[in-house]
């Protein structure tokens, strides 16, 4: 197989005055020897691109930054940054992380940046522990075929996690995937109250088509395990592509006092954008859920007096019974336009009687034909 050079990331005639920088262009940067590689304490740039030269063979692999199995590449503190400016070649990996080793971008403003566009190309494959730190950071990756891999089924352990801060992080698939995981995803801590924001998007899968015309392979986020978003004014966004895998997200915390029995919450609003299957806590607050088009059936109980007013249940759309999106805590629901929601403390039969109804998204994202069953 033709493969990229190696570019050792101790090289000492890479780094320039007053920054660590390693830029090397069409070439892979490999951990080694030792098997921890800390970079000090300043600002960090890390780049390459990923194109294919002309002639190259079909089997030709290019992987832009490479943790091998049981190695460790840590930044340090500083404004890091991790980016591949172009990437053509076929199934090109923007960053690999090996079975038993960790990425860590350190305490700063970190940003990691793959714009990949070759078929089959992956943004960031992490099995094993993907850390970002404290502070705002922001990782976006366009691939071919997965924006974000992390984990797989036989490998539910892998960690992906971005610390504290309000961060933004935007996966998005030509072919596949946006964000496929099978691990822990985790976006800020519970004591927080920063804004994070996930974003999962598939070109290849239209939310326009009426089920039961869903790919399984094209999803905006599939999540077989958990997505945790801890406190905060938080977003996870799937409407290009919607949600698949049957995970769970936590976009709220829950906690109970052992002693006294006393249940908190945190108070922030949510949002969910997008439709699919998979389990939606929202915690306490005025958690909304945004719908693509589609014509709905909801069935839910409102629990009045409690905590909030705030309803848990179940949707599924045009039609189809096999995919259910589940939800527990919610205001309400609705589109992406202006006119109208479904606010469930303003719906009838409060309390623990089951409500169905019926309702209608439209291409403005409008809610109408709200029919209570």
């Amino acid at each position: 197989m033709a493969s990229v050079s190696l570019f050792s990331l101790l090289a000492p005639a890479a780094r320039n005055k007053g920054i660590n920088s390693l830029i090397n262009l069409d070439t892979q940067f490999n951990t080694g020897i030792p098997a921890v590689t800390t970079l000090t304490a300043f600002n960090d740039l890390l780049g390459t691109t990923l194109d294919a030269p002309a002639g190259t063979p079909v089997d030709y692999k290019a992987i832009g930054f490479n943790i091998l199995a049981g190695h460790t590449l840590n930044l340090g503190a500083g404004d890091d940054q991790l980016q591949i400016a172009s990437g053509s070649a076929l199934n090109a990996i923007g960053i690999n992380i090996g079975t038993g080793s960790t990425l860590d971008l350190g305490i700063g403003k970190n940003k990691v940046i793959m714009l990949l566009t070759g078929a089959g190309s992956v943004g960031v494959n992490n099995q094993s522990k993907f850390l970002a730190g404290s502070g705002l950071d922001t990782i976006k990756a366009d691939a071919g075929l997965h924006g974000l891999v992390n984990g797989s089924a036989t490998n539910t352990g892998a960690v992906f996690n971005t610390g504290a801060g309000a961060d933004k992080v935007d996966f998005s698939s030509v072919e596949g995937h946006g964000i496929e995981n099978w691990g822990t995803i985790t976006l800020g801590l519970d004591t927080e109250a920063d804004k994070d924001v996930l974003t999962g998007s598939s070109a290849g899968h239209p939310v326009v088509l009426p089920a039961p015309f869903y790919d399984p392979n094209k999803f905006g986020i599939f999540n077989a395990g958990t997505i945790n978003f801890g406190g905060g004014k938080d977003v996870v966004d799937a409407l290009l592509g919607g949600f698949g895998g049957g995970g769970v997200y936590n976009l709220g915390w829950t906690k109970t006092d052992a002693r006294t029995g006393r249940v908190t919450q945190d108070t922030d609003v949510d949002v969910v954008n997008g439709f699919g299957a998979g389990t939606f806590n929202g915690g306490g607050g005025r958690n909304g859920i945004t719908l693509p088009d589609g014509d709905y059936a909801i069935t839910y109980t409102v629990k009045p007096l409690t905590l909030t007013d705030l309803a848990s249940g179940k949707l599924t759309r045009n039609g189809d019974a096999t995919t259910v999106m589940t939800f527990n805590q919610f205001d309400g629901i609705g589109g992406s336009g202006l006119l109208g929601a479904l606010h469930f403390v303003n719906a009838p039969a409060l309390g623990a009687a089951q409500v169905l109804s019926t309702f209608s998204v439209n291409t403005a994202g409008d809610i109408s034909a709200v029919q209570y069953v």
